[in-house]
């Protein structure tokens, strides 16, 4: 069985009215939202789509594929779930401490990470998720639904990232066959540990530390002089 993991905040899509339910923090930040960014595949609704094609199409059962998904999972994507009565292939659960969440993760076989899309031609968005980094440095493969954008590009590099386009269910279901027909072996992926580790926390505060103490030593106070 390949199990499909995924942590946080995830919206819901609904494409019959084009309606998406924002997680508050996209609902706070409203700037976040703007006429570039396709925000509907930050949802859960292709990668369920996704789940059905295996089904119908392919005849893989619950036993072979499972996504648990755990955190702010708006209920919209449940209800999608259940309406294609996919709910054997899905596991819910609410926010665990960051710990328990973390070994949860270590248990997975591949990881999600659903991305906006931008709606700018041949650009992709500059958003760069803070899960990406977690993500990263639990060494697991990376299923990013995603296009070309920086996010891609720290993945690729990674050695960690499968990517399929963030609102093609159809391609979506081929990349999760692949791996389940061991066409693409999950374990042939190995993580960039040298590439990782300059993204990892403890560099990026010494690297803003290293700012600071520049900016300090050139522009000393002038009730200093």
């Amino acid at each position: 069985m390949v199990t499909i993991a995924y942590s946080g905040s995830l919206d819901g899509f609904d494409p019959k009215t084009r309606k998406r339910n924002r997680n508050f923090l996209c609902r706070w930040f409203w700037t976040f939202n703007n006429d570039t960014v396709d925000a509907s595949t930050r949802s859960g609704y292709y990668l369920i789509q996704a789940i059905k094609i295996l089904r119908d199409k392919y005849q893989v059962k619950p036993n072979d594929i499972q996504v648990d998904w755990w955190g702010k999972i708006d209920v919209l994507n449940m209800k999608q779930v259940a309406e294609e009565n996919l709910e054997a292939y899905f596991i819910y659960g609410g926010y665990l401490p960051k710990q328990e969440s973390l070994n949860r993760i270590a248990k997975a076989d591949l990881l999600l990470l659903p991305l906006e899309r931008s709606k700018i031609p041949n650009r992709g968005t500059l958003f760069i998720p803070g899960k990406l980094y977690e993500y990263l440095n639990t060494g697991k493969p990376v299923l990013a639904l995603c296009e070309t954008s920086d996010c891609k590009t720290i993945l690729e590099k990674s050695g960690l990232g499968i990517f399929a386009p963030p609102d093609n269910p159809m391609e979506i279901a081929t990349v999760l066959l692949k791996i389940l027909s061991k066409e693409m072996e999950l374990s042939s992926f190995k993580a960039n540990k040298k590439f990782i580790q300059q993204y990892s926390f403890i560099n990026k505060t010494r690297e803003l530390a290293d700012i600071f103490s520049y900016c300090l030593s050139h522009n000393p106070d002038k009730s200093d002089k």
